[in-house]
């Protein structure tokens, strides 16, 4: 019967490389100028500078995600429409009609229920629902062009059919 063999263990030298892979770049000489002329007036490594400005670069992308996010949100809030707007001009091969945040207080406690198009009972019971509800309602414009008071308008382009 062979004797099985046990696994060699990971040498520290082996373990640190595998935690800290090395990064190998190539700057022209301009830019190597630039790194020498920051190290030296900042007393610093080129490793330190370089993890430094990491630092910074995630500081601001991370920043400039939260500051994205709120911008958006209040345009949502503030200009609905506009948000609207500004979604079909961004993704313009979206299907944005379908894009939808609606709530509805709860007819027991009176918080909002909210409703979305991610909702896996969206297509076959909310939408119809909401469908169904708002049945009557309509854009004044859209009215008056199907009564024949208006020519198209941004909703009827093609005007009543």
């Amino acid at each position: 019967m062979a004797k099985s063999r046990s696994k060699k263990k990971e040498s520290y030298r082996d373990r640190w490389l595998r935690e800290h892979p090395r990064i190998c770049i190539y700057i022209s000489y301009d830019e190597k100028v630039v790194l020498d002329e920051i190290a030296e007036s900042k007393k610093m490594s080129f490793k330190d500078i370089i993890l430094d400005a990491i630092h910074n670069i995630k500081k601001y992308y991370d920043t400039g995600y939260d500051h994205g996010w709120r911008d958006a949100f209040n345009l949502f809030l503030e200009d609905p429409h506009a948000f609207y707007s500004e979604l079909k001009y961004l993704f313009p091969n979206a299907n944005v009609d379908d894009v939808a945040l609606f709530t509805v207080p709860c007819s027991i406690c009176g918080k909002p229920m909210v409703f979305t198009h991610k909702d896996s009972d969206w297509a076959k019971e909310v939408r119809p629902t909401l469908h169904q509800a708002f049945s009557n309602w309509y854009h004044v414009c859209c009215k008056e062009v199907e009564e024949g008071k208006k020519k198209p308008c941004v909703h009827l382009p093609g005007g009543f059919k």
